[in-house]
Formats: structure tokens, sequence, C-alpha cells
């Protein structure tokens, strides 16, 4: 999945991380200012990672940024990651690991990455062993071994890749690909005003079911468990709704599983916009956008397919 479609955010400029004494509330380096309410995923630039190696690889890979966990400043242009005491990367997800970073004038520090984005490295790394090992006559034992590999089918794949898509699309001439040339299955339309195929709202009597409080697939389970104003700007509860969905995503194969065969291909209902608005820049901001865009490029392992509960791809 692309950063840039959760509106995650790269500065050139790195902070450490700092809580008030008295409340423990992260605080804005340069403001001084709380900001408890932008934690989520921030995109770490490949050219502030303190170990050369890495980034001269990654770069040459043409990886720009590293996902983690931190804080955006409202105040200042500037990225606040959280940070670890190692590369075990110690109380986060297991699929995260430990990089140094250059953390401004504080010197360098561990931050969280996801394991996913430093495969560039890894298949680089790899290349150029092979070639090496290729230059003094010692591959052929590997590369017997990768033919052998390369013949069997592959276990990542998509569910159901390539969806039908609403018959609405075509009536409304809707667009086909995301903004960043992904193919679009799934979109997001007004729950009173458009053809809906799924509520994404909250569900429950007082709308107390939500992503985290309502069962899979149960009335309100796509909601967003932080209402607006509540919880700060509609951009601040469509971010921290995007944190919990990429951490289900990450965790939960049989949410995974679930969500790919009850959204994939349909018109979710919001309260936001219209059909007609997708792909529009002055549309307003829904969570039922980040549903869609993440739907669209869930990929399941075959096995986990056939027996929810297997490892994410």
């Amino acid at each position: 999945m692309s950063l840039e479609n959760f509106g995650a955010k790269a500065w050139a400029s790195l902070r450490p991380l700092e809580r008030d004494e008295e409340t423990g509330e992260v605080v804005c380096p340069g403001s001084g200012q709380p900001i408890s309410h932008s934690r989520g995923e921030i995109a770490v630039p490949v050219a502030r990672l303190a170990d050369d190696e890495l980034r001269a690889v990654l770069e040459d890979a043409g990886v720009e940024t590293l996902r983690s966990r931190g804080y955006e400043s409202h105040k200042h242009a500037i990225l606040v990651p959280e940070t670890v005491s190692g590369p075990s990367a110690t109380g986060y997800s297991t699929r995260m690991v430990g990089v140094l970073v250059q953390l401004g004038e504080a010197g360098i520090g561990w931050v969280p990455v996801h394991i996913d984005d430093l495969e560039a490295a890894d298949r680089a790394l790899e290349l150029s062993r092979d070639a090496s090992a290729a230059a003094d006559g010692s591959g052929s034992a590997r590369a017997s071994q990768a033919t052998d590999d390369d013949s069997e089918p592959s276990r990542t794949v998509s569910v159901d890749e390539s969806p039908e898509r609403p018959a609405v699309v075509d009536e409304l001439n809707l667009p086909t690909e995301h903004e960043d040339g992904h193919p679009r299955w799934t979109y997001v339309g007004h729950t009173q005003h458009d053809s809906a195929d799924v509520y994404a709202g909250r569900g429950g009597d007082n709308g107390e079911k939500d992503l985290l409080t309502a069962e899979i697939g149960e009335d309100g389970w796509l909601g967003n468990p932080y209402p607006l104003g509540e919880f700060g700007s509609r951009e601040e509860v469509v971010a921290l709704f995007t944190d919990q969905l990429l951490t289900l995503l990450e965790n939960e194969p049989e949410y995974r599983q679930t969500l790919v065969e009850q959204v994939r291909g349909k018109v979710l209902g919001c309260w936001y916009h219209r059909l007609e608005e997708i792909g529009h820049e002055d549309a307003p901001l829904c969570h039922a956008d980040v549903l869609a865009r993440a739907v669209d490029r869930v990929i399941i392992r075959r096995d986990e397919a056939a027996a929810p509960g297997g490892e994410q791809a």
C-alpha cells in the first residue's frame, strides 16, 4: 500500500520523542503543545538513516521512505517518531524492526520501521551476492535451486484479484483507478442518496458499535471509533481510523478475509460525499475512502484464503 494513499507525510527534519513531565503526553518540540491526536503511521525519509550501507542500498533500489510510528507536529514541518531501544523494536509489531536514524541535534536513535519496507534492500543485497557468486563460479547450486523454486506457483495471490465493479461505475463514468494508478474496485457514496451495498458508519442504538467494539461483520464493524470534534478535526479522526485499520489488517487474518469478501467490489455508504464526487479534489474526506483504498490493495495468501487464520502475506 502506498503511504500517500493514507495521508502519511515525510519531512526532512526528525525530532526525538518528548513528553510532558506531568501529563505524559507527547509534545511538539517546537510549540510545546500536545500532539497525541496526531499519533499514527508516519514516513521516515531514507535519507535520514544513520546506517550508511542500508541507506545506500535502499536509495539504489529507489526507496525514499520507510513506514514508522510516531507523531506529526501541528505547527512545525517535523516528524516525531516513536523510539525503541534497539533493532528488535521491542513493544511493537513483530513485523517491525529498529533502524538507526539521525534525530536532529539529539544525535542518533532507533526507530521502528516495517520489515516489508526493507525487502528492497534484501533483494538488492541478494542480487549483489548472486552476481558475485556467478562471477567466481560458485552460484550454480543456488541457480539450480532458484529454478526449482520458480516452478512452484506463487503463494501470494489476491483473493478475487479483479472483481466485477459496481454497475454504477459505468452509469456515472466513475474513475476505475485510484490516484496512484492502482485499479479501483471499491467505491464510496452517500448512504442516503446513493445505492450503497455496505454501510460503513457506526452501528447500534447510540452508535456504540464501531471498528473496535463490533464483532467482525456485525452492524457498525466498519464505523470510525473516533467521532469528529471529540477526537479532533476530520483529518485527525480519519488518521486515527487509518492507524487502527492498518493494525487490524496486519494482525487479524479473519478480519482481512471478511473485509475482502464483503467489501471489495462494493459501494460503501458514508455521510460525507456522493459517488459522483469521487476523484474531485474538493470532495470531503471520509474514513470509508480509506477503507476502499485499503481493501483494493489487501493481498491474501492462497493458504490463508482456503483456511482463514493463516499468516498475512
